[in-house]
């Protein structure tokens, strides 16, 4: 959230950084009145049987608005998920179905959870947002290739086809090698195709 807020102030000719209490204020100002934590990401899921709400709660979440967009590409409304390389990123076969899957904690729920909850439009009725990004910084390439590989077998088939450009990759190895520059570091999207975030 720091790097990205810094970033766009060396662009702030053409860019604008939001923090969620700015966003909510913007497009959905109730929230900003609610006493639980107003981050928690909640979608109705089906999964291999299990149909209940789920949730997860993202590291971060803020706005990059671009100044000289049309106003149906002016925002980027981004989801953050820190890996620190200890997290599963999918359970084994046993883990897999059903509600197993969310009585652990992997990196795979949490993609299923955003996933189901972008087709449900979950997005818009919590937060407002008409769309978003989920960002994952983890710390390898390794993890971003095993990451990449878990959404392409989950969540592109008949069912899910969440679309790749929800996901975005990053490891924090090609972050140091690009000087910590976010905004033209090339990330990686569920197919494994570079995007910035330039705009």
């Amino acid at each position: 959230m720091v790097q990205l807020r810094l970033a766009v102030e060396r662009h702030a000719k053409t860019m604008a950084f939001e923090y969620p209490d700015q966003i909510f204020a913007r497009l959905k100002p109730a929230l900003l009145k609610k006493q639980q934590h107003p981050l928690i990401f909640a979608t109705r899921v089906n999964w291999h049987g299990w149909h209940e709400k789920e949730s997860t709660i993202p590291d971060g979440f803020c706005a990059l608005r671009y100044i000289d967009a049309p106003p149906e590409k002016s925002s980027r409304y981004l989801f953050i998920e820190i890996d620190r390389g200890t997290e599963t990123i999918e359970p084994s076969a046993r883990n897999l179905r059903g509600d197993k899957l969310f009585r652990g904690n992997s990196l795979l729920r949490k993609l299923v959870v955003y996933g189901q909850g972008f087709l449900a439009g979950s997005h818009t009725a919590l937060f407002g947002i008409p769309t978003f990004q989920v960002l994952v910084v983890t710390t390898t390439g390794e993890r971003v290739r095993q990451m990449i590989e878990a959404y392409q077998k989950h969540l592109t088939g008949p069912l899910y086809r969440v679309p790749p450009v929800r996901f975005l990759f990053v490891d924090i190895e090609t972050l140091v090698a690009q000087q910590n520059r976010i905004l033209t570091c090339p990330l990686c999207d569920g197919l494994a195709r570079p995007i910035t975030l330039l705009g």
